[in-house]
């Protein structure tokens, strides 16, 4: 027989989980990436993981805009633009 008190247990608890999750992870990723989005000389765009420890940026320093791809042994960048009138090198 189904005890219908240890289901309704566990479907809150479920939702009190996604809730906690819901209004938590906005504010942990922001501590993770504190730059991302911030507007300044230097602002970082967009930050992709391509491996375990590699990643591709796009930077905006003042009017260029830079692709880079780095990790802790290297960095290179890939490519590079002019953000008002799209041309790139």
């Amino acid at each position: 027989m189904i005890d219908w008190k240890v289901v309704l247990q566990v479907i809150l608890s479920l939702l009190f989980v996604l809730v906690v999750l819901y209004f938590l992870l906005p504010v942990v990723l922001k501590r993770r990436f504190p730059y991302l989005g911030k507007k300044g000389n230097i602002e970082l765009e967009e930050l992709l993981p391509l491996g375990k420890e590699t990643f591709l940026a796009s930077v905006k320093i003042k009017n260029r805009r830079y692709y880079i791809i780095f990790s802790d042994k290297f960095a290179k960048i890939l490519r590079e633009e002019d953000v008002d009138s799209s041309v790139s090198n």
